[in-house]
């Protein structure tokens, strides 16, 4: 059986697919990096500046409703 020159080159300029697994395992990696250096120290230094649902205990309150401001 005899090569062509046409299919000989293109065997040769053939790269091994490559490993998705490892390039979904760095991003994964540097996202929970992000995630653990920046966006969990952000949440809890913003929890401790302010409480934005204003969940503090009043002894005192009959009730913690507050009426709406459109009625």
């Amino acid at each position: 059986m005899t090569r062509s020159r046409w299919t000989d080159a293109a065997r040769h300029r053939r790269r091994p697919p490559a490993r998705p697994t490892d390039r979904n395992a760095m991003r994964t990696f540097v996202l929970l990096l992000v995630y653990i250096l920046f966006i969990t120290p952000a949440g809890l230094l913003g929890r401790l500046v302010r409480d934005p649902m204003a969940r503090r205990w009043n002894r005192s309150a009959a009730t913690y409703w507050i009426p709406s401001a459109d009625r």
